[in-house]
């Protein structure tokens, strides 16, 4: 499998973050380079929100699927060793990111901990999320993904997508208290 591109790699050096879009099956290897590297950093995360169709994650006998407005996020503890199979009218959002921040990032104390507990849960790794929410998220996903686009010498570009990204995983934060 080919690595992720340099631009995208560039984007993860450079501010900790990076958007995906993935609306075919033939870009599922971006999904499973996504995941593998969650699975080789310590500090390394994924988040998908679907938009339209399925995906289907299956692990021995057990299995769960992403639907329209369903949210999975990886982290360098949830299990991923079986199959992904990938439809082919899907179209997702995949924001790899790393914990360990190039800027400094200010949350509430514990804030990463209650983020990754509630998703990661046995219980329920899939979240469904009502349709203004999944909206919601979308959009702070693809302005996000907008300002990484531009060029790095746009000015103050690192205090938008650092505000921008703490946008993100604070309206997690928010969902996740519902």
């Amino acid at each position: 499998m080919p690595p992720l591109t340099n631009p995208i790699l560039e984007d993860l050096r450079r501010t900790g973050v990076t958007v995906l879009r993935i609306n075919n099956r033939q870009l599922q290897n971006l999904v499973d380079e996504s995941l593998s590297m969650v699975d080789s950093q310590t500090d390394f995360y994924c988040l998908c929100l679907m938009l339209k169709g399925h995906v289907q994650f299956s692990e021995g006998r057990e299995g769960f699927e992403l639907e329209r407005n369903s949210v999975f996020l990886a982290s360098p503890d949830t299990p991923r060793n079986g199959a992904i199979n990938i439809d082919d009218q899907v179209d997702m959002l995949l924001v790899p990111f790393t914990s360990n921040f190039p800027v400094q990032l200010h949350f509430p104390e514990n804030f990463m901990e209650v983020i990754e507990n509630y998703f990661t849960s046995k219980f329920n790794p899939i979240w469904h999320i009502a349709e203004e929410e999944s909206e919601r998220l979308e959009h702070i996903i693809l302005t996000l993904q907008r300002y990484l686009r531009l060029p790095n010498d746009y000015l103050f570009k690192t205090e938008i997508l650092k505000s921008l990204f703490q946008a993100f995983l604070l309206e997690l934060g928010r969902l996740a208290t519902k």
